[in-house]
């Protein structure tokens, strides 16, 4: 293996990965959907003629919603118990705090 093969390789599956990336989004823009899904992959996989990928790639799909369902989800601005107000009154708090404890040293 010569000093120029990793780069060569490398470059190989940028290609493959732009294209059926294309691919998939190609498809998700015919459904009308703005986002691709696992769904669409596969069909771009199928189409490129990798479609024996497809059970990998559910089982890969279903892994990652069991991950995405076990983390919880982060509360947007505004949908906690706080109003801005009272967030921003803790904040100007903290830091004041912060700035006399940084006085102190």
């Amino acid at each position: 293996v010569n000093n120029e093969t990793p780069g060569h390789i490398s470059e190989c599956m940028k290609a493959f990965i732009q294209r059926v990336a294309a691919k998939a989004q190609e498809i998700s823009e015919k459904a009308g959907k703005s986002s691709i899904s696992p769904d669409h992959l596969i069909a771009a996989l199928e189409h490129l003629g990798f479609g024996g990928y497809k059970e990998e790639l559910l089982k890969i799909a279903a892994e990652d919603a069991e991950t995405k369902k076990a983390k919880p989800r982060k509360k947007k601005l505004g949908q906690g118990k706080m109003s801005l107000e009272e967030l921003a009154e803790m904040q100007k708090k903290l830091f004041a705090k912060s700035k006399a404890k940084m006085q102190e040293m």
